[in-house]
């Protein structure tokens, strides 16, 4: 199970709706993915799964 954290301070000002909680985790586990380019949208071209990583 992922650890949990602290909340990081971003600066954003939003506010969360009342009676949500909200709970950062350090991933444990990374996914491994190659790809050729990124489009002008800023999205993956010609993605692979490669796998995860610990």
């Amino acid at each position: 199970m992922p650890s949990a954290g602290a909340r990081p301070d971003r600066g954003t000002g939003r506010r969360q709706p009342r009676g949500t909680e909200v709970r950062f985790i350090r991933p444990e586990l990374r996914a491994e993915v190659e790809f050729l380019e990124l489009t002008p949208a800023g999205r993956l071209r010609h993605p692979v799964w490669r796998g995860l990583r610990g």
